[in-house]
């Protein structure tokens, strides 16, 4: 039996002990910090409201290994504002 394909957007948590998607990541090149575009459903009370924000990497944590995120689309926020794709 193969293994499924890795989902194009892996699972991560959030610092506010959310279950999210990471969607995509963009480092700044001015600072070298990275940020990620992630999705999540946030509940209040019966309420679900679908979320989708930027940011800082360094409070997400990823749920699978490193290799799940490939291929996520990364880009780079140039030093002159251009946003360009990246690695």
């Amino acid at each position: 039996m193969t293994r499924p394909q890795p989902p194009w957007a892996p699972p991560l948590e959030v610092s506010v002990g959310a279950a999210g998607h990471l969607l995509a990541s963009e480092k700044n090149e001015a600072d070298g910090t990275w940020c990620a575009r992630v999705s999540w459903v946030q509940e209040t009370g019966r309420r679900r409201t679908h979320k989708v924000v930027q940011a800082c990497a360094a409070s997400l944590h990823p749920l699978e290994p490193p290799e799940a995120s490939q291929r996520v689309p990364r880009r780079v926020r140039g030093l002159d504002g251009q946003i360009r794709d990246g690695s």
